[in-house]
């Protein structure tokens, strides 16, 4: 079982006040940091025949895109792998 539960939030702010540097490395963190730790799982996981993948979402990816983080975390949401 691979559980995916790393993540940074965003400063206080709607993103078009944060720093884009700011934005990208949460980006990096909570997407592509995903990613790439679910893709290093899997080989072993599809070997088990019996693996599971569970993502601990940040709060913010349940709210409305007007909601504090103005949408940026909507695309941090369930992928299919």
């Amino acid at each position: 079982m691979l559980v995916n539960n790393a993540g940074i939030a965003l400063p206080e702010g709607r993103p078009s006040e944060v720093p884009v540097d700011v934005l990208r490395r949460v980006y990096d963190t909570n997407v592509f940091g995903l990613v790439a730790v679910t893709q290093a799982a899997l080989p072993l996981l599809r070997r088990a025949e019996a693996g599971r993948i569970v993502k601990v979402v940040v709060r913010y990816s349940t709210l409305p895109a007007d909601g504090p983080s103005g949408g940026f975390y909507d695309e941090n949401g369930p992928i299919r792998w």
